[in-house]
């Protein structure tokens, strides 16, 4: 049968730091374990008030819960406890506080037990500042990469500019045509330069209610002339009616412009772009298909990134500026293509950005 002198020498023996006290706390009883856990003798620690060995920040916290014990709202507690050792190191732990009882004289006690995590903690706080660390290299890497495309994208249009002026130059008058070429490559500097401030800057959206059918109607607009003069059809088909979704207008409208220009260019003459929008139970589908040259297959895993396109003259910004901004919407695109029969992008939208 186990006695009191059992239970004592379990409380002084054990190496958890536990003390035990009345419940207003005026008599405590700390065991040798806990002594060691903040590094003073049991004299210098009966000495001392809980609050002077606990982390400012953390006895609101121990306090209420504290509290909800002495009203009789709860029997136990736990919670994760900073305490400063005598040295000035802060020690942590996961604190658990009981209420237990003497059966014999009905008189009530408060038993603190302290699991030591210190060095759990250092463990994790080290392992964060190396991930912040590596995160920062892999950012650095990925700025040098880029700088080094975006100045190969603008070297190559400055290569002919460079030799049109000297001709120029040389010869002493306005030549139209290597005018209207340097000017060509002008204007893909200019393209290029704004498809990385895209990408690069912070999309700003100004949300709203956005009727996507409405919205396709205007680009689609935009381009027919473009298409006739071409040769080029462009239909639009759409389920009655279309509900509207919550979104950015301009941006939206921005990927849908890249995406019929992408056609556009994909198709021959007497080429066809069909369009289709349609709902699901969630959100919006914009669908755009085309008879075009179609992707090959071991490209379109690449299709998003950053200076991979699949034009000639082409960085990959547009379409990568396409994938950011529906992916602020929480949706997706979805690009299925063939080579030799045509491409098509399904863009889904839902009719909320909190789904």
């Amino acid at each position: 049968m186990f006695n009191f002198t059992l239970y004592k020498e379990i409380f002084i023996q054990s190496r958890i730091p536990q003390l035990i006290g009345t419940t207003d706390f005026s008599t405590i009883q700390y065991n040798p374990a806990f002594c060691e856990f903040l590094g003073y003798s049991f004299e210098e620690i009966s000495t001392l008030p809980l609050e002077a060995v606990s982390h400012p920040e953390d006895m609101l916290m121990d306090a209420r819960l504290f509290g909800e014990i002495l009203d009789g709202t709860r029997d136990e507690y736990q919670l994760e406890k900073r305490y400063i050792h005598k040295l000035g190191e802060i020690k942590t732990g996961i604190l658990t506080v009981s209420r237990i009882r003497e059966k014999s004289t009905g008189e009530e006690f408060l038993l603190g037990q302290v699991l030591d995590i210190t060095e759990k903690k250092h463990m994790e706080e080290a392992l964060k500042k190396r991930e912040k660390q590596l995160q920062r290299s892999e950012k650095l890497a990925v700025v040098g990469q880029m700088a080094a495309a975006v100045a190969h994208e603008i070297r190559n249009p400055l290569t002919p500019i460079k030799g049109f002026m000297q001709l120029l130059h040389a010869e002493k008058e306005l030549n139209p045509v290597y005018l209207r070429i340097v000017l060509d490559e002008l204007l893909r500097v200019d393209t290029i330069i704004s498809e990385f401030l895209s990408m690069a800057k912070p999309h700003a959206e100004k949300t709203m209610i956005v009727h996507v059918e409405g919205l396709v109607k205007q680009v689609i607009q935009r381009f027919q002339s473009e298409a006739r003069m071409k040769n080029k059809k462009l239909h639009i088909e759409s389920e009655q009616p279309i509900q509207e979704i919550i979104g950015d207008p301009n941006s939206l409208k921005q990927v849908f412009m890249n995406v019929i220009q992408n056609a556009l260019e994909a198709i021959s003459t007497n080429g066809r772009i069909h369009v289709k929008i349609f709902s699901d139970d969630i959100g919006v589908n914009v669908q755009f298909s085309d008879n075009g040259c179609g992707i090959p297959k071991e490209r379109l895993s690449k299709l998003g990134e950053p200076f991979y396109s699949t034009k000639e003259k082409g960085t990959g910004l547009g379409l990568m500026t396409c994938f950011r901004i529906v992916e602020s919407h929480n949706g997706k695109i979805n690009i299925e293509s063939v080579q030799g029969e045509g491409t098509t992008v399904t863009i889904w939208l839902p009719y909320d950005l909190s789904e």
